[in-house]
């Protein structure tokens, strides 16, 4: 099966998945998109000045990870990160929406359904880390069964 394949099916689990799979599908999908995605040169470039740790909490569900990006590489891991610049707050139905691409995480956050801790200028940094991360989902998504 192709990583993009990979990806698709993954995240088709995740968004049909009881409780009690979610977590592991949504880790899954996350570990998935950051391998491909640290392997695009343009990425790398894109963000080789930023230093930034986004911590993301989904409220009913107790799950936590992290994105850190730094000097262009990406890591992602689950848990809670010591030392991240800002948490993003939301629920499982926001999240859902976001990853089957209902809404832009930027527009989510304008109407309330994210809420976030830390300075604003790393929301802004965040904002164009997801609207490239959301770039990729749908063209993995588009390409999957290519």
């Amino acid at each position: 099966m192709s990583n993009l394949n990979n990806i698709y099916f993954i995240l088709k689990n995740l968004l049909s998945s009881e409780s009690n799979k979610f977590k592991r599908y949504l880790d899954k999908f996350f570990e998935s998109m950051v391998e491909k995605i640290s392997q695009i040169e343009e990425f790398q470039k894109d963000y080789s000045d930023y230093d930034d740790v986004y911590q993301i909490c989904i409220t009913d569900m107790d799950f936590q990870c992290w994105f850190q990006i730094s000097s262009g590489k990406l890591n992602y891991s689950e848990g809670l990160h010591d030392t991240y610049n800002i948490k993003f707050i939301m629920d499982r139905e926001t999240l859902e929406r976001i990853l089957s691409l209902q809404i832009q995480p930027y527009d989510a956050f304008m109407k309330g359904f994210i809420k976030m801790d830390g300075e604003i200028m790393y929301s802004i940094r965040f904002r164009n880390f997801t609207t490239e991360f959301i770039q990729y989902v749908r063209y993995f998504l588009e390409n999957a069964s290519s």
